[in-house]
């Protein structure tokens, strides 16, 4: 009696396993996706981009785009052919009634999977990183008024918190930004990691002023030494606007995740 017992229990345990697994939703999905590869990157006139809360639409998009938007990765996170920088793609998606844009990025991973037959796995790695750090004498930064929000010149007339402005000229300013933000910020800037170790907790409004030219000089000397801090080089504008701010950058080694893409189809199944 005790062994039918012991059986009648592993049968009900694994039923009720199955029914639990069996009502497990399936991940969300666009309802229609429109993919078209493009010739080449074409800029569209205003407003070909539209806001819509049931559509999203990236008019020239390409692979590595797509996969920082649905994975939250940088660039420097993305292990993959060289195409993936080169062929852009027009693509066009309705969300299914009732979803949210926060269930866009796992949408955009389901069409990749589907779509460009994306495969990938991830890997971490040891890596040389910039550490954002308070400076000898201490930061000199302006803290945020989180009591009311900022305004700023342009068609809405206000700026949305943790925002950024910038201008070709290398002008940038950062309104209600936390220091991680910045940090992010600044990997895009200098195409190397920046993690956040000021330890300074709170939103700031923060001023930065750096040549183009000279970011670009930066980049170069990352590919040839990952390892140089050319602090005194004529490529180092960000280090002295850093230093007027009472912070700078320390040279360090930190994990990085990876995605190392093993298999993508160039051209997408079709629509």
């Amino acid at each position: 009696m005790g062994r039918i017992r012991i059986k009648a229990v592993f049968v009900v345990t694994v039923m009720a396993a199955c029914t639990i697994h069996a009502q497990t939703p399936p991940p969300p999905a666009f309802e229609v996706v429109s993919i078209k590869p493009l010739d080449a990157f074409k800029p569209r006139p205003p407003g070909s981009t539209r806001s819509d809360p049931g559509r999203v639409s990236y008019p020239n998009a390409i692979l590595s785009a797509l996969i920082m938007q649905a994975f939250d990765v940088k660039r420097y996170q993305i292990d993959g052919p060289a195409w993936i920088d080169t062929q852009f793609y027009e693509v066009l998606a309705k969300l299914p009634d009732g979803a949210s844009k926060d269930q866009v990025p796992a949408m955009l991973q389901a069409m990749l999977a589907e779509r460009f037959e994306l495969k990938m796995h991830r890997e971490s790695r040891s890596e040389s990183v910039y550490a954002l750090v308070a400076g000898k004498n201490g930061p000199k930064l302006k803290k945020s008024d989180d009591s009311v929000a900022p305004t700023v010149a342009g068609a809405n007339g206000t700026r949305v918190p943790a925002s950024l402005t910038f201008s070709t000229l290398g002008h940038m300013e950062f309104s209600h930004a936390t220091m991680a933000r910045f940090a992010q910020v600044l990997s895009n800037f200098i195409g190397r990691p920046v993690l956040d170790m000021t330890e300074l907790p709170g939103n700031f409004d923060i001023v930065l002023d750096v040549s183009m030219a000279d970011l670009q000089g930066l980049q170069q000397t990352f590919q040839v030494n990952p390892d140089q801090i050319p602090e005194a080089s004529a490529s180092a504008s960000i280090f002295a606007a850093l230093q007027s701010l009472g912070l700078k950058l320390e040279s360090r080694k930190a994990p990085i995740e990876h995605i190392v893409i093993d298999e993508a189809k160039r051209v997408p199944t079709e629509n």
